[in-house]
């Protein structure tokens, strides 16, 4: 049961994260007010329904789809590669999430138990600050974007945003294996 609940914590905050993201560090256009809460409803439903008969993996793999085609329905040009932005944001996202969430877990040594109790607290808090954000930041939000209003990125810094995402997805994707071989030869060598 548990497990369930981390793995629902953890689609969440990979989707609330990537669509903020999407607007407040790429500075990629929502749809239209109506068109874009539609397009929030059918996308959660659609993977609440992979997550159900699937699982979490390709719960996950849809919510990174839907927020490029979310960036490619919104722009008028360059729709393409608008949705290759999907790439260097989950880069983004593991970059932020993989030491506060993954890391400890697997360096600290705790029974299953306890590891799921620190996920479900980290994510727990880190869905809880995100609802935060969308309920309560509104002020906040409604400064920024008139801030936004009149910024966009440029072709260079669009670019180096893009380097970025997609070395740091590969270097959390690297530091997880690496914990995990680590501690999987700490592990042979103590009880060999």
């Amino acid at each position: 049961m548990m497990n369930a609940v981390n793995d629902i914590l953890e689609i969440f905050i990979v989707y609330a994260g990537a669509f903020l993201i999407k607007k407040y560090v790429f500075l990629e256009n929502d749809l239209e007010l109506k068109k874009q809460r539609l397009f929030y409803l059918a996308s959660l439903f659609l993977i609440i329904l992979v997550y159900i008969f699937s699982g979490k993996d390709y719960a996950t793999l849809l919510v990174l789809l839907t927020v490029g085609v979310n960036i490619s329905l919104a722009r008028k040009t360059h729709r393409l590669r608008g949705f290759l932005l999907c790439v260097p944001i989950p880069g983004i996202i593991d970059g932020l999430l993989v030491p506060i969430l993954i890391l400890p877990v697997r360096l600290l040594i705790l029974s299953a138990e306890g590891k799921q109790l620190y996920s479900f607290a980290i994510m727990g808090l880190t869905a809880f600050l995100l609802i935060l954000f969308y309920i309560k930041g509104k002020s906040w939000r409604n400064f920024f974007q008139k801030e936004m209003n009149h910024r966009h990125l440029h072709n260079w810094e669009r670019w180096l945003l893009c380097v970025v995402g997609i070395l740091m997805l590969i270097f959390s994707n690297m530091a997880v294996a690496n914990v995990e071989d680590t501690k999987e030869k700490i592990f042979t060598s103590q009880y060999a």
